[in-house]
């Protein structure tokens, strides 16, 4: 009579365990990478698996780029409100609120980067990291020397807006990147929308010309005492080049969401 060796049968059936899990798991990983392959086979497992993707999507990618860019333009338009409300009331409400009127515009320019620099590199971590410490440095270090003494005085009115020019011109930077060498980029797909961040670059740099110059104050004097003058004019075109930077803030939220690795 032939022995049976229920060791030998024990060891069998765990590999063969092994061997079905260890398959499972392939079957799992290329559903990830290609969820479309299970309608080749007339299942509904990309369907269960899309809708796990998206909510995870949904859950791992970062939403406060949004809330920065959201709280340094309510941060710069409430400096600018509280200076125009409050600044005549004496001089030194003057000389402190106007610190603040121009040191909030310095936030709100470096607000605006988080959202593009943060989606558009997003699997680019060194490039991504780099510009967003740069333009935060720069944004700190605007802010600081806005609220001195020199920064202040009357006959620096040129450098500031040279300044906030120079501050403007050089965030684009990392736009400009994307726009020409996105391919190189990680993650990078062609469905970018990038009309938003030129047209409201366009829209600061406009406005700190129209500062610098004086314009149309300065052409014709005592016509735009009340309204038209520079600084208005100014504060309008930063309105509205905070409102295109929201904008795109928000399409480089989808594009990032739409191009999210399964994983």
């Amino acid at each position: 009579m032939t022995k049976i060796n229920l060791t030998k049968i024990k060891g069998n059936f765990s590999s063969l365990i092994s061997s079905v899990i260890s398959v499972r798991e392939d079957i799992i990983d290329l559903i990830k990478l290609d969820p479309t392959l299970t309608k080749e086979n007339g299942t509904n497992l990309d369907n269960n698996f899309n809708l796990s993707l998206n909510s995870r999507k949904k859950k791992d990618l970062a939403r406060w780029p949004i809330f920065i860019i959201i709280l340094s333009a309510i941060t710069c338009l409430s400096f600018s409100a509280t200076f125009h409300l409050f600044g005549l009331m004496n001089a030194t409400y003057f000389n402190i609120l106007n610190r603040f009127d121009y040191g909030g515009i310095s936030l709100l320019i470096s607000g605006s980067c988080y959202p593009p620099y943060y989606y558009f590199f997003y699997y680019a971590i060194k490039y991504r990291n780099f510009y967003l410490i740069l333009i935060t440095s720069f944004g700190i270090g605007t802010f600081l020397y806005s609220l001195t003494d020199d920064f202040n005085k009357p006959q620096r009115r040129s450098l500031r807006g040279t300044l906030f020019l120079i501050f403007g011109l050089c965030t684009g930077i990392p736009i400009l990147h994307m726009a020409f060498f996105g391919n190189t980029i990680e993650g990078y797909s062609k469905d970018i929308i990038l009309i938003n961040w030129y047209l409201g670059g366009f829209s600061y740099v406009i406005g700190a010309l129209f500062y610098i110059l004086r314009f149309p104050e300065k052409k014709f004097p005592g016509k735009f005492d009340f309204f038209g003058a520079s600084h208005q004019i100014f504060h309008v075109l930063v309105f509205c080049g905070a409102l295109f930077h929201f904008m795109g803030s928000l399409d480089a939220y989808k594009y990032r969401f739409k191009n999210l690795k399964a994983y």
